[in-house]
């Protein structure tokens, strides 16, 4: 029962980091339609680096 609540709790964790993921590609997405290509690029390094 323990190892099935650790792999609830994991996926649980997996879920809220997607769900961030997606609230900062709507992010990037956003400043790059508004032309703030400099900090959208930032953003995308920072990503793209966390997620290594």
């Amino acid at each position: 029962m323990d190892s099935i609540n650790s792999f609830i709790h994991l996926l649980d964790k997996i879920e809220t980091q997607d769900r961030r993921l997606g609230m900062t590609i709507k992010n990037l997405r956003c400043l790059t339609g508004e032309k703030s290509m400099e900090l959208a690029y930032a953003m995308a390094l920072k990503l793209a680096e966390e997620s290594e």
